[in-house]
């Protein structure tokens, strides 16, 4: 089964069903590891196809997964699909929590978690990431050796709304 397939039957399930379908995504790393690599790919394709579902489907695969694995990569996750929420121009604390209103486990958990981060802790700087748009929009890891990295100084667009509290 694809890994959007999972996620949609999830998205339309009882929790008795989604519970099922969260010990069976549990018995394979690979899925596992599948619905990780997923959340990343939502949090890219939402700003390039301006996709608010891409947004959705990436905190459902977060659930799904639940922390299986491990958290600093949800984190990774979640910090892209919160900045992709900020570009789309919505309310990413409040997607967030809708999200998270709707599931339970683990998963649930650390969304919620991560809506409650010192602002600074939700940033790109923060997790050595950075955005650009050659050849088209994505997330690449921040290059160490040039400027970009200061105490003080938070050059991404979704990083200076989150400091100033303006997103």
């Amino acid at each position: 089964m694809q890994v959007i397939d999972i996620i949609d039957k999830y998205i339309n399930s009882d929790s008795r069903t989604r519970q099922a379908i969260e010990k069976e995504v549990r018995q394979s790393e690979t899925t596992l590891g599948l619905l990780l690599g997923f959340m990343d790919t939502c949090a890219v394709l939402a700003v390039r196809q301006t996709d608010t579902e891409n947004i959705y489907k990436g905190l459902y695969a977060n659930v799904i997964e639940g922390c299986r694995q491990d958290f600093r990569d949800n984190i990774i996750g979640l910090t892209k699909l919160y900045h992709s929420c900020i570009i789309l121009g919505l309310n990413a604390d409040e997607e967030f929590q809708s999200i998270a209103n709707k599931t339970n486990g683990q998963g649930k958990d650390l969304i919620e978690k991560f809506v409650k981060r010192n602002p600074v802790d939700k940033t790109l700087q923060c997790m050595g990431l950075k955005t650009t748009l050659t050849p088209q929009f994505d997330f690449i890891q921040a290059d160490f050796d040039d400027d970009y990295l200061t105490e003080t100084e938070y050059s991404e667009i979704t990083d200076k709304q989150i400091m100033n509290g303006s997103h």
